[in-house]
């Protein structure tokens, strides 16, 4: 299927080649959040002639993305469909002329010298494959300090049941090394992707625990992956309570069934089953504390229980229906990440 897409880029001043880092954010019905997410990007300590952002507006849902039409290395791109949190970012990727890729979500204040420090230790150790930005939740994106260095860390790291599990640590000065890098704040060589497949995010998974399948790959082929202090990103975080329960139920199983399928593709039959006991019983551990939450929610895990059974149809109908389905990123023509796009309109 072709993929419609439409293109504006302001020119990169005299000389596109000085661009060392592509930033990539993807917007959906995100206005809300652009002044706050585009304003922080457009002042870094980085030189503005050094990096290049590139706004992607999943199925055209977020006009006010124009108002920055003219900024100096601005590019928006628009699909007229929602390609999902995985289509998106590989398209808009694929457009991407740095020599290292930094994601983003929209609900996303950067520090301001995110970027500098991302490119600066990816420069400083060839060994360190893959960033991952030091994550601090906050309920306000509108009263952060973006000139002050935050006290505490916030990792990812997988739990034995399965699920990425977020830590706050005391801060410290060094890059700290994970098992698991979230798709927010992510950071990493367009070169890397080679060990991995040659492809982002497996497009099947439409969104969530695509950051998953690329840590489990990652780590698979030897990739180091490391969180970075000086590179701090400000997430939104949303009330887990909030908005009516059936749409929350369902939000829930999509996620633990992707999670499940993601296992199932990564891991050796056997494996897969020796470690299932464990998957499934970190379906409720996963709801019942879930990001940033200092507190267990015994009641939270008592009612996602029935998140268990769901999960499991979940996970088992997109393994019949996706295996009639060819994968983009089997097509050959997408197998090298070549920075073209079919029917985008440079």
């Amino acid at each position: 299927m072709e993929i419609k897409a439409r293109e504006h880029i302001r020119p990169i001043g005299e000389n596109r080649d000085s661009i060392q880092v592509s930033v990539v954010v993807l917007f959906y019905h995100g206005g809300r959040w652009v002044r706050s997410c585009v304003g922080a990007l457009l002042d870094q300590s980085m030189d503005r002639s050094r990096y290049e952002l590139i706004f992607a507006d999943n199925g055209g849902s977020t006009p006010s993305l124009d108002a920055y039409r003219d900024e100096v290395n601005v590019r928006i791109v628009r699909w007229k469909q929602n390609l999902g949190f995985t289509g998106g970012n590989n398209r808009a990727a694929e457009l991407a002329k740095g020599r290292v890729i930094f994601l983003l979500n929209q609900d996303v204040v950067a520090h301001h010298r995110c970027l500098e420090s991302v490119w600066e230790e990816l420069k400083r150790d060839p060994k360190l494959d893959v960033v991952s930005a030091n994550m601090q939740m906050t309920t306000r994106l509108d009263n952060v300090d973006r000139k002050k260095m935050p006290s505490t860390l916030g990792v990812y790291r997988l739990s034995p049941f399965g699920y990425a599990d977020y830590r706050s640590l005391p801060t410290q000065s060094d890059p700290v090394s994970v098992d698991f890098v979230s798709g927010n704040g992510l950071g990493f060589r367009k070169t890397v992707l080679s060990k991995v497949g040659g492809y982002l995010f497996d497009e099947r998974l439409f969104n969530y625990a695509e950051d998953l399948d690329l840590s489990l790959r990652l780590a698979r082929n030897g990739c180091r992956m490391a969180v970075l202090p000086a590179a701090t990103i400000y997430h939104f975080r949303h009330d887990p309570d909030a908005g009516p329960p059936w749409p929350r139920l369902k939000k829930f199983a999509h996620i633990s069934g992707n999670r499940l399928l993601v296992y199932h593709r990564q891991l050796p039959a056997g494996l897969f089953l020796k470690k299932l006991p464990l998957l499934l019983a970190g379906i409720p551990l996963k709801v019942g504390r879930m990001d940033a939450e200092q507190r267990f929610r015994a009641g939270r895990f008592l009612a996602a229980t029935v998140l268990v059974p769901l999960a499991v149809m979940d996970f088992v109908k997109k393994s019949i229906r996706q295996r009639k389905l060819p994968t983009r990123f089997n097509d050959p023509q997408y197998r090298v990440f070549s920075g073209k796009i079919r029917g985008a309109r440079q």
